[in-house]
Order: C-alpha cells, then structure tokens, then sequence
C-alpha cells in the first residue's frame, strides 16, 4: 500500500503527484490496483518456469496470498515480461550461434490449445528455447543459418540433415535405444552387432 501526496502548482495550477519506487503504474482510484515487482515475477516463473496455465496461476494467488488475479492480467504480465527480456534472448541466441557445439531437440507443446513444438539449443555456453508451430529445423536454420560448421549433436530426425556443413553427432541414447530394440528382435548371430554397439556406446554416456 502506497499513500501518494498529490498537489498542485499555486501559480499555474499543474498538478503533480509523489511515487514510490516499488510502484508499478501511477494510476489512483479505481485503477490504483497493483500487483508488484515480486509478485509478478512470481507470476512469470509460474507460468513459464513451471509450467502453470493462466487458470492455476489465478488459483494459486487466490488461494495462497488472496490476492485477486484474471487469467488476463496474468498473461499480459508474462507478455510484458517477454518484451523485457528481448534483449537478453537475442544475446542468447547470438551466442548460440557462435558455439562450436550444439545439441538440438524438441517436444511437443501447445499454443492455444493447439499442438506445437518446444525447441531446446543448447551450446557450451548457452541454451535457448523457442516454440514454434512446427517440429522442422527452420526454427534452427533461421538463428544458425544452413552455413554453420560447428557439431550438431541431434536424434535421427531427417530434417536436421540440411546442415550439411556441419559434423553431426547422434544422440548416444538415440543409439543405445535403436541398438536394444535391434537386439530384442534378433536371433541366432544377428546378435552380436546390437551387443556391440551397446558395449561401446554404454561408455560413451
């Protein structure tokens, strides 16, 4: 709670106000409402650090502070907080391009209700995410371009071959995984190059 001093000037009537250096906005009355630096962090970290929709983050609040939310606040924040940060993102990314190595993956994700992909890049120094309507690596192509040299270390997934200046590594589970079910179905001597695989594989972990 902030008790703001307001005033006016006596020789030409231009009014002013204090504010406090914790305020988030310098509407009074109706609109003087505010949710804080601390606990909209809190909101952001909910949502996108630990993966709360809009609905449970408003429970949350309620619930715990009884501080009243809308799923509507709560996303404007997050979104706010995204333009913040571009910045950052774009140094992440800039790195990541400049990085030897990267290991690439996705999962799949939901925007709206719709599927989508989560894509992780993860260099020696940084890891970005980005989420996207699609699994192919035209995300990837778009922040390394199809120039770039360095290890791509990736599961079996085809679209990954574009980079063909790039030395590609297969994800060691990938393999030790395709090896295991390759000796699962085998029989008599079809057995022994699954087995070695997985022998000199499992070290590599």
């Amino acid at each position: 709670k902030f008790k703001i001093h307001r005033g006016h000037c006596s020789c030409c009537g231009c009014k002013t106000q204090g504010r406090h250096a914790l305020q988030t906005s310098d509407a009074i009355g109706a609109a003087a409402s505010q949710i804080g630096p601390d606990a909209q962090a809190a909101i952001v970290d909910l949502h996108t650090g630990k993966g709360l929709s809009h609905e449970k983050v408003v429970k949350v609040f309620d619930s715990c502070f009884g501080i009243k939310l809308t799923r509507g606040a709560s996303a404007q924040i997050n979104l706010r907080a995204a333009e913040r940060l571009e910045g950052d993102y774009q140094t992440i990314l800039k790195d990541l391009r400049n990085a030897e190595r990267i290991a690439a993956d996705e999962t799949g994700w939901r925007i709206g209700g719709h599927s989508a992909w989560l894509h992780v890049w993860v260099g020696e120094r940084s890891t970005a995410y980005h989420i996207d309507s699609q699994r192919s690596a035209d995300a990837l192509e778009r922040v390394i371009g199809l120039d770039w040299s360095g290890v791509l270390s990736h599961d079996g997934y085809a679209t990954y071959d574009r980079f063909t200046k790039a030395i590609h590594q297969s994800c060691v589970d990938h393999v030790l995984r395709r090896a295991r079910d390759m000796l699962d179905g085998a029989v008599g001597g079809a057995v022994r190059f699954p087995r070695q695989v997985i022998e000199i594989f499992k070290y590599a972990v």
